[in-house]
């Protein structure tokens, strides 16, 4: 008799694609919705038959915080009408499957809705878990849940079909357009409730910490289902701090090399504001074209002279939200954010494009299509698991770039420094108790991003415990990969191949990354 493996009975149950190239959105939304029946069917699987990599992904969903963390986990960092906004609010997916399975099912906006308020309805009204937001969270949430759709002229501009076939997709986007803004004006009725409950409730500390010391190891939760690693929390925290020194460091020596009178008792940031006048741009468009360039470059290097695996080209789209972060891949599109072009540096743009299109997500994320690995499948559906590996290697993307100024050398330095603040400041809110305003004002040392990004950020690790973490702790284990087979150059050509094995072998929980390259845990932050 034939057994099926665990993703393969929860995607029979769900009706979900079994092909990774045809799961869309809606796939992803109709799982996450249906939390309560993929428990249900790993309960009732016998853990005999499944893999390693199925038991661990079990046991984790079995944990008593994975209930506790699906109410939590639509906020107005990340919430499902965001994961549909992805399409709805870009013009190249009007002619793609996510947008065709969006109209095929439109009930997912209100199975949506009613899951959000149902979670929120638990919330402040059968536990303690309100505790986790504040009024500032829920305030935000109200008033970045609008959204504007596309123009219809920037559909035809970029839409490849014929006229009569365009007229006809547009004519469905701007019937489901109405129904998606109807169901996030309905959503926002109901966060006016929550806003009233949070009113007169003066909670200043927010996250896990606020939660009690009952649910103290929710946060050890979260990083292991980011991570796919269990870890020492102090421990990384200690490490992290003196990474955090020593970067600061390097980073005050590049500066002294593009200037030798600068006065070394003052911050970074102070010296960077002072020195980098000449790094902002003078338009939108010339922030715009320096990407494209970049683009341009890393595509030349590593698809044309060493030879990395491309299987379809990464395509550019430039939106406008200020609520946004500087830049996101998603489905081999690069979403370039211009809402802050005025406040960004020119030498932060090689770490964004070398870490989100080539040699980063592009190279990294989108071959999971192409390439049949056994556990793809599982991995699309329960994909927080692999983020330690998936936005470690982003990181590690940003130290592969060639023929770079010290300028960018300086910028990928501050973006490293921005991912060890990411640990120190997520560990500080959900482990130490310490309040986000504290924490926009430690970030600003050593940061030059905007005030809004800053705070946008902290507020990020607020709602979404764990996940930034990912980043450094993935980078560093790439580090030591490297580092265990004699290599010192990163870009020698025993790295190189390491990396094409890396990126073939597709994202996996790092427990399972250090099995393989046979790394003791234990030595990992020494």
């Amino acid at each position: 008799m034939y057994i099926f493996s665990l993703i393969e009975k929860i995607t029979n149950e769900l009706n979900l694609k079994k092909d990774i190239k045809d799961i869309t959105i809606v796939d992803n939304i109709k799982f996450y919705l249906n939390k309560n029946k993929v428990i249900k069917i790993i309960k009732e699987t016998n853990k005999e038959n499944l893999t390693k990599e199925e038991k661990y992904i079990a046991n984790l969903e079995l944990s008593k915080y994975t209930l506790i963390d699906y109410i939590l986990e639509n906020n107005y960092k990340d919430n499902l009408l965001i994961s549909l906004y992805f399409i709805l609010g870009n013009a190249i997916f009007i002619d793609s499957t996510h947008f065709d399975a969006i109209v095929s099912e439109q009930q997912i906006f209100k199975l949506i809705n009613d899951c959000i308020i149902n979670n929120l309805s638990i919330l402040i009204n059968h536990s303690e878990l309100y505790k986790f937001y504040n009024y500032f969270l829920i305030d935000s949430w109200i008033k970045t849940i609008i959204k504007k759709p596309i123009k219809k002229e920037d559909y035809y501009k970029i839409s490849k079909l014929c006229k009569s076939d365009q007229d006809i997709r547009w004519k469905k986007y701007k019937y489901i357009w109405k129904k998606y803004n109807d169901t996030c004006l309905e959503l926002r009725d109901y966060l006016y409730l929550i806003r009233d409950f949070y009113k007169d409730k003066k909670i200043k500390i927010v996250g896990c910490y606020s939660l009690g010391k009952n649910l103290y190891n929710l946060y050890n939760f979260y990083l292991e289902s980011h991570l796919g690693l269990k870890v020492d929390i102090p421990k990384i925290e200690k490490w992290a701090l003196k990474e955090l020194d020593r970067l600061d460091r390097l980073m005050k020596d590049k500066l002294f090399i593009i200037d030798p009178t600068i006065d070394k008792t003052k911050s970074n940031v102070e010296i960077i504001k002072e020195i980098a006048k000449d790094q902002k741009y003078k338009s939108k468009e010339e922030f715009i074209n320096h990407h494209k360039e970049l683009i341009k470059k890393y595509e030349d290097i590593y698809l044309n002279r060493l030879n990395f695996k491309e299987y379809k080209n990464v395509n550019l789209i430039v939106f406008d939200d200020k609520d946004l972060a500087g830049g996101y891949y998603f489905d081999e599109v690069f979403y370039l954010n211009a809402a802050n072009w005025k406040d960004t540096y020119k030498y932060t743009c090689e770490s964004l494009i070398l870490h989100e299109t080539t040699p980063g997500h592009h190279l990294q994320v989108h071959p999971v299509k192409y390439v049949d690995q056994p556990n793809s499948l599982l991995y699309a559906y329960f994909g927080s698991i692999v983020n330690g590996f998936s936005e470690g290697w982003g990181l590690f993307s940003e130290k592969l770039g060639m023929n770079q100024t010290t300028w960018d050398k300086i910028g990928q330095l501050e973006y490293e420094i921005f991912r060890t603040l990411r640990i120190i400041v997520d560990i500080r809110i959900h482990y130490r108790g310490y309040k986000p305003k504290e924490m926009i004002k430690y970030m600003k040392k050593y940061l030059s991003l905007s005030n809004n990004e800053i705070e946008s950020e902290v507020y990020r690790y607020v709602c979404l415990p764990g996940q930034a973490v990912a980043y450094k702790i993935g980078n560093h284990i790439f580090e030591i990969i490297i580092k265990n087979k004699g290599i010192k150059n990163l870009m020698d050509p025993k790295a190189l191949e390491i990396y094409k094995e890396l990126i073939h072998n597709g994202s996996m929980p790092l427990k399972f990354l250090l099995e393989k390259y046979n790394i003791n845990q234990s030595e990992l932050f020494n």
